[in-house]
């Protein structure tokens, strides 16, 4: 198995950015964007997988009722031992008459031993205020993890068990479903390591758009006492979350609900 952290509550938290602050109300402008940034955020949720298990999932963004986004994420093998795991954001019902464009993060990994580690991470943001790429690439045999951000490059050394922060999600799918979450998972994201600590809170069964499920639990704690991101994860669907949500400061729901999920065979989604 790996040597994935299983610190307790590390001090090394991520400094979440800009894109998961949610505007004052209903976007009526550019400043729509945090809203969708936020489809990628919320989605972060290590490295020690069992053999993957492709799929497509369908995700809808809405803020206080009202549909905002759609998310579409698949997990697919590319060639013996490669993996990609890609997602795409797109302004939906309201939103999408105010604003276009999509945020796009593509994943490659690769199966080593048993673990399923990144080998690139790549972000793009089109059309929605100032565009965005960010492409990390792995170098394990030097263990270092080289950035380039809208053409600025550095390098920065990542342990072995290190996470992008797209693929940190199949990571604790893959753990509860072997029974062994781990408490905290290390992160390469913005040009730093960052330490992801995830508690379970208990079962709770579910009503979703999919029917009703059984899930599992689990608060991820943000820095500076902002609130929390809770998860949803459904072992009847591989373990994957079926809700995401977090509330801003005035307690208003940002909420990310699975609405279509596609299991895959040898590979490749149905």
């Amino acid at each position: 198995m790996g040597s994935r952290s299983r610190n307790r509550c590390s001090s090394n938290r991520p400094t979440e950015t800009g894109g998961e602050r949610m505007p004052a109300r209903l976007p009526r402008s550019p400043q729509t964007i945090p809203l969708i940034a936020t489809c990628c955020a919320l989605l972060v949720t290590g490295s020690v997988f069992a053999e993957p298990r492709p799929f497509r999932l369908s995700y809808q963004l809405s803020s206080e009722g009202s549909e905002i986004a759609e998310v579409e994420q698949q997990l697919e093998s590319v060639a013996p031992n490669r993996w990609r795991f890609s997602s795409r954001v797109e302004p939906s019902g309201i939103l999408a008459t105010l604003v276009g464009g999509t945020i796009s993060e593509t994943t490659q990994l690769e199966m080593s031993g048993a673990r399923l580690r990144p080998t690139s991470y790549r972000f793009t943001r089109r059309g929605l205020g100032r565009e965005r790429d960010v492409t990390v690439r792995f170098d394990w045999s030097r263990g270092r993890a080289e950035n380039e951000v809208n053409e600025e490059r550095w390098s920065m050394r990542v342990p072995d068990d290190a996470l992008d922060k797209h693929s940190l999600v199949l990571a604790v799918s893959a753990d509860l479903r072997d029974g062994r979450l781990a408490s905290s998972y290390p992160v390469a994201d913005g040009g730093r390591l960052k330490t992801y600590t995830f508690e379970r809170l208990g079962d709770e069964r579910l009503v979703t758009p999919l029917g009703v499920h059984d899930t599992i639990k689990l608060r991820r704690e943000r820095p500076g006492g902002r609130p929390a991101t809770l998860f949803w994860h459904a072992p009847a669907l591989d373990h994957l979350p079926v809700r995401i949500e977090r509330r801003d400061g005035e307690g208003r729901v940002l909420r990310m609900s699975l609405v279509r999920y596609e299991p895959g065979r040898d590979g490749v989604p149905r």
